[in-house]
Parts: structure tokens; sequence; C-alpha cells
């Protein structure tokens, strides 16, 4: 007992006591998952179609909070050709966090992120630009599983482009020059963790 700083086994009429010390409690699981949402992208004087995104998803932590990272892709929900709608998307990344604001199985939750992302960006008249872009985010959500294997998750977020987007816009004397944007996106989300 003392090579190992252990305590020394308990004699009970003459034989050792062997059982395994007690443990503490379980770690909280993590849930990995997929998360789905549609987004409604808004910008003064613009038009967007909205867009529809897949990805995996991680909640890791204990039952109280949890960290999020996620990583997926967006895809425009209608194709626009022909008007003034601005379609967008590609791969994007997500690193967030959140706590739960009750103790109970079906609890709400609040959460805040940011998203880097690699997007494509189609303007009616100027064509397509890619480019790096990142925006950050606050959520406030429901799992109505969290002690469960499998939780079920569903949240509002509201995101702002802090990396804007850029596009030709046309001066007053007919000339085109670049300019830049930063839409808000406001989405629902799903989720499916085990």
């Amino acid at each position: 007992s003392l090579a190992w700083a252990q305590a020394a086994p308990r004699r009970l009429d003459g034989v050792a006591d062997v059982s395994p010390p007690a443990s503490g409690p379980k770690p909280y699981p993590s849930a990995l998952g997929l998360k789905s949402a549609i987004i409604f992208p808004i910008a003064s004087g613009r038009t967007f179609a909205s867009l529809m995104s897949l990805q995996f998803d991680a909640r890791i932590g204990p039952r109280s909070s949890f960290a999020e990272v996620g990583a997926g892709f967006a895809i425009p929900s209608t194709s626009a050709s022909g008007t003034n709608t601005i379609e967008m998307g590609g791969v994007f990344a997500e690193f967030g966090a959140g706590a739960y604001l009750s103790d109970g199985s079906v609890a709400p939750y609040l959460g805040g992120g940011v998203s880097p992302r690699i997007w494509i960006v189609t303007t009616p008249n100027t064509g397509s630009t890619t480019g790096a872009t990142c925006t950050v985010h606050g959520q406030a959500g429901v799992t109505f599983t969290r002690d469960s294997r499998a939780r079920i998750y569903a949240e509002l977020r509201v995101s702002q482009y802090i990396i804007g987007l850029t596009n030709e816009v046309s001066t007053l004397d007919g000339t085109m020059t670049s300019g830049a944007y930063y839409p808000t996106e406001f989405s629902l989300q799903v989720g499916l963790g085990w």
C-alpha cells in the first residue's frame, strides 16, 4: 500500500477485502452527430436566396454546459438565375459554447461562437466570386433529450458577418468599383447527437 499510494486491504475474519475502491461519477457523454439548418441572409438593399446546410456537430462537456465544434457545407435552397437575387454557399467550420438554463432532461440553453467560411457568392450581372469570410453568432435552443444517449436539439441563431462579402458596384459615372457588405443571417437549426 505504501508503494502504490493506496489504502491497505482490510481483513475481516482473516480474509483480505480486495473489493475495488469506489469510483467517482461517470463523465457526461459527448454527443457526436449531424445538424441541419435553413438560413435566411439579409442586408440593406440586397435580396438573397435562402440557404440549406448540413454539418457534422460535436458537443463536448459536463452536463451543465458544452463546447461545440462542427464542419459542413451550405447551398442555396433555390436557383434564381435571371433575377436580382444573390446566391451563396460553400464550406464552413464552427467553434462555440453554450450553457443550459435548467437542470431537467428538457433544457433550454444559450450559446455563441464563430464560423470561418470559404464562400462562393453569385451576384447578378457580375458573376461569381470566391473568398474567405467569417461570422459570429448567438443562439437560443432547447435540448429535448439531454439525459438520453441520443440527444435531439433545436435552436434559433443570429449570425453577423465580421469579414464582409465583396462585389462590384456601379458608381454614378457608370464605372464599376469594389464594395463590401456585411449580411445578417437568421437560421433555424435542428440536430441529433449520440
